[in-house]
């Protein structure tokens, strides 16, 4: 646990979620206030969150912003490795306290400089007032303009299909990475990210061996991910199959939600779906570490967006 001063008045406290864990009393108090105040959020919820991050199978990083020794900003990292050793982390939240506004600036700015300091790929998801903070020229972040919030509402040139998926387990899910993603899909990420998902689905295709797991949202249905995809066209027909499937066995279903950045991403969905825009617009923010480019073929699904 690192307290580090800015100004005279200002400091930041960095801490693991382990460390976070251990706070002194007063200091968690403030915290679950925090929470309360601005997101209506229990201690009980604070301390489910802890525990959350505590089994992530990566590091968890908080920051806390502290003006006159009182906790009055907050924001968080996870940071994961895949298999190559390419290292990417998520902004996964963040909180102002009302009456201290500009708090969050100053720590923003040193943990977007410290993770930036040991990551490859720092990425966010943001709405319509944090994208103006991200992409700042002090932060260095960038807007992915490819990124969508799409509802599949419909198939393109629907046909019928002699391909069925199965409904299956939690042992079903392959630790193969999704192939065309820089991001982890293997076992003890999956089990990990699931956790926290209420009634999810997998549906295994015994043709194709794409396995894709889906979560209920009030008559939809959100993709949270397909494995073992090599091509975006694979992905795609694997979505149309999804949506088939759902048309036909789930009474009332209204689309399919999928959250997706790719080259092309239009084009793709546009030739085999209508479709519309989702409610609560958010935009992915990335920043590359000196001297890392992302692929041209990095994908980005709901399994990111939706991480924490």
């Amino acid at each position: 646990m690192e307290d580090i001063r800015l100004t005279k008045n200002f400091s930041v406290l960095h801490c693991s979620a382990g460390e976070a864990k251990q706070l002194p009393v007063d200091q968690r108090a403030q915290f679950d206030q925090l929470y309360q105040l601005v997101f209506a959020k229990s201690s009980a919820f604070v301390d489910w969150m802890i525990d959350y991050h505590m089994r992530m199978p990566g590091e968890s990083h908080y920051f806390f912003g502290t003006e006159n020794g009182v906790i009055v900003a907050f924001t968080y990292f996870a940071r994961f490795k895949n298999r190559s050793g390419f290292t990417y982390a998520l902004s996964c939240g963040s909180i102002s306290h009302p009456g201290s506004m500009g708090s969050f600036l100053p720590l923003f700015e040193y943990a977007n400089k410290y993770m930036g300091s040991c990551t490859d790929l720092l990425m966010g998801f943001c709405n319509r007032k944090s994208v103006k903070i991200y992409t700042h020229p002090v932060f260095g972040w960038l807007r992915d303009p490819e990124f969508r919030q799409l509802k599949l509402t419909g198939l393109l040139f629907a046909g019928p299909s002699t391909t069925v998926l199965n409904r299956g387990k939690n042992q079903s899910i392959h630790s193969i990475p999704l192939q065309s993603t820089l991001f982890r899909r293997d076992e003890e990420f999956l089990n990990w990210r699931l956790s926290r998902i209420r009634n999810f689905e997998i549906l295994k295709n015994d043709v194709s061996g794409h396995i894709s797991i889906i979560k209920p949202f009030e008559n939809e249905f959100d993709v949270v991910t397909i494995l073992n995809c090599k091509t975006r066209e694979e992905y795609r027909d694997e979505l149309r199959l999804i949506f088939d499937h759902l048309r036909m066995m789930k009474p009332g279903f209204s689309g399919l939600n999928v959250y997706l950045s790719y080259p092309g991403t239009d084009d793709l969905i546009n030739s085999s779906f209508t479709s519309e825009p989702l409610a609560h617009e958010r935009f992915l923010c990335y920043r590359p570490s000196m001297g890392f480019t992302p692929s041209a073929h990095a994908f980005v699904e709901m399994i990111d967006s939706d991480t924490i």
